[in-house]
């Protein structure tokens, strides 16, 4: 930029030289040319500075519109987020609901299942007790069936005016019983006899008979 100065100052002075002006003339002239030539130096920066203003301003207005294309895009995202969000917190509560109920039913469940323990184990108890006596009827029938084999084996009294004695012994399964008995035929039409029995396995079962007989 100075040797554009420099040679159009020459070239004025060499103008002017050949053209007869004065000194001073020729001052005012070059000095003139000077200011013209600075003029449009600095119009020109003006010129070149404006457009790199623009090409900045054009820069960032590209980059705000940017900016707000991504904080739309954000906002829009946001707001899906916000909605999915919703949704899931929705969820959840009917989930937690759904839970509490379940909890509920399994407290529910749990009280009717200490109540029904209770009621089984009473049963259970029942039903041993009940096991238990029906072993113990049946032992006892075994020896009553026993006693009463043995009863039937006592014998009749025959002859009349004499006192008879008879024993016996009769068994049912695994238990057996002893019978005793004794009998008086007073005449052809009448006798009478008694008998006794008890089971060899317990001492505390007995059984005894008692009967008439009359002949017509």
């Amino acid at each position: 930029m100075k040797c554009t100065l420099i040679k159009t100052t020459i070239a004025i002075v060499i103008s002017m030289t050949v053209s007869g002006m004065s000194y001073a003339e020729q001052n005012q002239t070059a000095s003139e040319s000077q200011q013209n030539v600075s003029g449009n130096e600095t119009l020109q920066t003006v010129k070149q500075k404006t457009a790199i203003l623009k090409s900045l301003t054009k820069s960032a207005a590209e980059k705000s519109k940017r900016q707000e294309d991504l904080i739309k895009i954000l906002k829009n995202k946001f707001s899906n987020y916000e909605q999915r969000f919703g949704h899931n917190e929705e969820l959840l509560n009917k989930n937690y609901l759904g839970l509490m109920e379940h909890h509920n039913r399994i407290n529910d469940n749990a009280s009717y299942n200490s109540v029904n323990r209770g009621v089984i184990a009473q049963n259970t108890q029942a039903i041993k007790n009940n096991s238990r006596r029906i072993h113990n009827l049946d032992k006892r029938e075994q020896r009553h069936m026993a006693q009463n084999a043995a009863l039937a084996g006592l014998f009749q009294p025959y002859s009349i005016g004499r006192l008879n004695v008879t024993a016996a012994m009769g068994q049912y399964r695994s238990n057996n019983a002893i019978a005793f008995g004794a009998g008086y035929r007073f005449d052809n039409n009448l006798a009478v006899k008694a008998g006794f029995s008890m089971s060899t396995n317990a001492a505390d079962d007995a059984a005894y008979n008692v009967g008439v007989n009359y002949e017509f």
